[in-house]
């Protein structure tokens, strides 16, 4: 019987369960001790560029069903019947439909909804995107004092070691 290093075991395992379920991750494994950190790290950016993707993805399509839509703001046009909406703003009229969302407190909030669902999105996504650019600055700054950190640290380590430039 033979003594294994319970940490060695633990990667073999995690190596094949990454080999067997991981498609993406399988070029990675061409050296076994840098593979499994290889693969860890395929998947991880496989799924985080995935998750990016679907949102941007989603956030195009929604730009487009906003620009495609008749601009806002509806608003009841009863000259055609006591259910249609249309915007009522421009020189001519622009038809949304029939909205017949009944009586009581729930239509008018569904109505008050459908209403202001224009300028709503459109607001919406300018604030996604402003929101964007901030993250962008913020991880932009932090990446700056994160290497100016590090660059200290090092310097400091080589002091106290007596490695540092004199």
């Amino acid at each position: 019987m033979t003594d294994t290093d319970p940490i060695e075991e633990l990667a073999d395992t995690l190596y094949d369960a990454l080999y067997a379920i991981t498609p993406y991750a399988e070029p990675h494994f061409a050296d076994e001790r840098e593979g499994l950190r290889n693969a860890v790290q395929a998947v991880l950016t496989a799924h985080a560029e995935s998750l990016n993707k679907t949102a941007e993805d989603t956030l195009a399509s929604i730009r487009n069903r906003a620009k495609a839509a008749t601009e806002g703001p509806w608003e009841r046009y009863p000259e055609y019947g006591p259910t249609f909406f249309a915007n009522v703003t421009g020189s001519h009229l622009q038809g949304v439909g029939d909205f017949n969302f009944g009586v009581g407190d729930q239509a008018e909030a569904d109505e008050t909804l459908v209403r202001h669902a224009h300028e709503d999105i459109a607001y919406l996504l300018a604030r996604v995107a402003q929101m964007e650019q901030q993250l962008g600055r913020a991880q932009a700054e932090a990446y700056q004092y994160r290497t100016a950190l590090q660059g200290t640290a090092r310097r400091s380590a080589d002091d106290a070691r007596g490695t540092g430039d004199v």
